[in-house]
């Protein structure tokens, strides 16, 4: 049996928009979540979930061969499904 770690992550922040892609001592957040995730013995797969409104994250993971999948922008959990 294959164990996937999905990670939700999009590009709309009230916050801080941006957030995923921002630059944390050399690397993108999403990279370090995604170093950690894959860091764990269990883990044998990672994929990001993220909405069509999160380009630059999905032209992130086109760029680092890491992937993805694009779920509707309301629903998390149709997302993660």
């Amino acid at each position: 049996m294959k164990t996937v770690a999905i990670i939700t992550s999009r590009w709309q922040s009230t916050r801080l928009p941006g957030k995923a892609l921002i630059d944390i001592c050399g690397k993108p957040m999403l990279q370090r979540i995604i170093d950690v995730a894959m860091q764990a013995e269990y883990i044998d797969e990672v994929v990001v979930a993220t909405t069509p409104s999160s380009e630059p994250i999905i032209q992130y993971c086109k760029e680092h061969n890491i992937p993805f999948y694009v779920g509707d922008e309301e629903d998390i959990l149709t997302r993660l499904y």
